[in-house]
């Protein structure tokens, strides 16, 4: 399977449509990203609330002040990303692979992952609360100055990982690994 190259001005209008659909405008359109690669991109301030990435790779691509709310990502490669200020409620992660992953400032309430896997991926300053990490091995991740309450670590691969300043309250890590976690 070949994957299409997403120009910055195909994303653009994607976004658009989408943002049509958001107000209800009948010209506009749920954003749908799929068997696509999207690269080298500065997302500043873009409500994509909603939009469905799916068998996708995003790499060298920053989020800044951006709404993924209800966002669903399946069978999606990060690389080199950055989510900077960025809202995570209630965004669905399935089968997702983050290699070199920041998220700065991120609300991250009632998100949900699943059978992912992260690779050198930093938490600082982001708020979870209820929210789960399902079956996710999250080797070395490191969690600062974050804000972890009513959120499920259940069978997740914690190994290694450093919780350094966080506040972390009713949370469960039950059957998870934390050999080495911190």
């Amino acid at each position: 399977m070949v994957w299409k190259n997403l120009s910055e001005e195909e994303f653009i209008q994607i976004v658009e449509k989408h943002e049509k659909w958001l107000q209800g405008e009948k010209d506009g359109e749920r954003a749908e990203f799929s068997q696509v690669f999207i690269h080298d991109l500065r997302i500043e301030g873009e409500d994509l609330e909603g939009a469905i990435f799916s068998d996708c790779s995003l790499r060298n691509v920053d989020f800044i002040c951006s709404s993924l709310e209800q966002t669903r990502f399946s069978v999606v490669n990060f690389e080199n990303c950055i989510f900077h200020d960025s809202n995570f409620a209630n965004t669905i992660f399935e089968d997702v692979f983050f290699t070199d992953i920041r998220f700065r400032g991120c609300s991250m309430n009632q998100m949900s992952m699943r059978f992912s896997d992260m690779l050198d991926a930093i938490f600082l300053n982001c708020k979870l609360l209820n929210s789960g990490f399902w079956c996710t091995e999250m080797n070395s991740a490191v969690f600062e100055k974050s804000s972890i309450e009513l959120t499920r670590f259940q069978e997740a691969d914690l190994k290694s990982c450093i919780f350094s300043d966080c506040k972390i309250c009713e949370s469960d890590f039950s059957h998870s690994n934390l050999r080495g976690a911190m």
